[in-house]
């Protein structure tokens, strides 16, 4: 029996195929849409279970400080691990300047032992050396895709499968120049693809599945549609369950599978019923460029969402700013993080503005109906307000992409 990690990769796993890949149009667009090399990841990362009381010593990349009456708690992360490292305000001295120099910080060297707390894994840190530009390389220490080229092949398979003008879209918008920023962005501070090139393998990821659920209905019927859904469905539950023992295993701490169950089998009973509700036109409705090119686009906001050690500031806040943006380019750049820019407006606003504005200002043979079908795609992707998303999915199109899209956030989140 496959383990829940080797069951996720074998789901995700529909690489493209060796024939595909010697086809010249394949060839082409590979050399258009290039991907990053990264520094090959080396490290082990720590089981703390096992190591509570012993030390750990190391350097690692500093974010998301906060303090509490009596402690300082930051994130400590590095290609192979993020680790929450935790000091006594009473042992700092001047904690204001303190805090206020590790701000400023992007790598450290820390020396601390494991503590356990109600099943919370941390480490108390008793040395802190801030680390400068000529000690180290932050950009070193991000954490990179694996997967990143076969993430881009699939890329490459479904726009060179658009018609015209949504190829024209995609193109405009992540192509060309702005292809860098889209191939390396994190999808994500935490929980699931925060690393670079993560946005990408997400993407692709929740490409797969929404393409699978909607060619099925449109192409072979409400039968075989519903046979998708059902995958899904048993595939959540399954992780349900496997994710239950695996708490145990790990003694780690997801407490919301039935939720998030309960939340798949909602938009799977959506889905149908709408397809019962309109059994002649919902094939029509289902429009497959709509679903790629909504797909690929609809975390496209996550280019400016966040921050991390290495990027080009200035050339990021580019992709939805054209007048000055020094105000924005003084954040420390170290463990990834929210953007200052990025976080005043959240992801799915950027990216709706992101395509509102390209609509209004590009020539591009699409009806208005169909570019705001793909507006709402991005728009309704989170599909609740306190999710970020305004409103929540109406058409086929959009409920295919919030399901798998939601599918796959969850299930690499178990997987860590």
């Amino acid at each position: 029996m496959r383990t829940l990690n080797e069951e996720i990769k074998y789901y995700l796993n529909r690489d493209v195929s060796p024939q595909q890949k010697d086809n010249e149009t394949f060839k082409k667009l590979v050399a258009y849409f290039p991907v990053a090399s990264y520094p090959e990841q080396t490290g082990t990362a720590h089981d703390l279970t096992t190591m509570v009381g012993q030390t750990i010593e190391g350097t690692y990349l500093v974010g998301s400080i906060r303090q509490t009456p009596k402690q300082l708690s930051f994130d400590l992360s590095n290609q192979v691990e993020t680790l929450k490292g935790k000091m006594w305000l009473s042992n700092l001295g001047d904690v204001d300047g303190y805090v206020a120099n590790l701000e400023q910080a992007s790598s450290v060297h820390i020396r601390g032992k494991v503590n356990e707390y109600k099943g919370f894994y941390s480490v108390m840190v008793d040395d802190l050396d801030i680390l400068s530009a000529a000690q180290t390389d932050p950009a070193d220490f991000l954490e990179t895709a694996t997967e990143i080229e076969a993430a881009r092949d699939n890329f490459v398979i479904y726009f060179a499968s658009l018609s015209a003008p949504y190829k024209q879209l995609v193109n405009d918008l992540i192509g060309g120049d702005m292809w860098e920023l889209y191939s390396t962005a994190v999808a994500a501070k935490g929980n699931h693809h925060n690393y670079l090139g993560g946005l990408l393998v997400h993407s692709m990821e929740v490409l797969k599945v929404a393409y699978t659920m909607a060619n099925a209905f449109k192409k072979e019927g409400f039968d075989k549609g519903s046979a998708s859904l059902r995958s899904i469905y048993d595939f959540m539950n399954d992780i349900k369950w496997k994710g239950n023992d695996l708490v145990l295993e790990h003694d780690l701490r997801f407490n919301k599978f039935g939720d998030d169950t309960d939340h798949t089998n909602e938009y799977i009973h959506k889905i149908r019923k709408y397809c019962m509700d309109h059994p002649d036109t919902f094939q029509d409705e289902i429009d497959l460029n709509t679903i790629i090119a909504g797909t690929m686009l609809h975390d496209m906001g996550k280019i400016c969402e966040y921050r991390f050690a290495g990027e080009d500031t200035a050339r990021k806040l580019s992709f939805m700013l054209t007048g000055d943006t020094k105000v924005y380019q003084n954040q420390t750049l170290s463990a990834i993080d929210m953007d200052e820019f990025g976080a005043r407006f959240g992801h799915i606003q950027l990216g709706t503005m992101k395509l509102y504005n390209y609509f209004e200002t590009t020539e591009i043979e699409l009806p208005l109906k169909k570019q705001h079908d793909l507006i709402s795609m991005v728009a309704t992707h989170h599909a609740k307000g306190e999710w970020g998303s305004p409103t929540a999915p109406q058409t086929l199109n959009e409920m295919f992409l919030h399901l798998a899209d939601y599918v796959n956030s969850r299930m690499m989140s178990y997987m860590g």
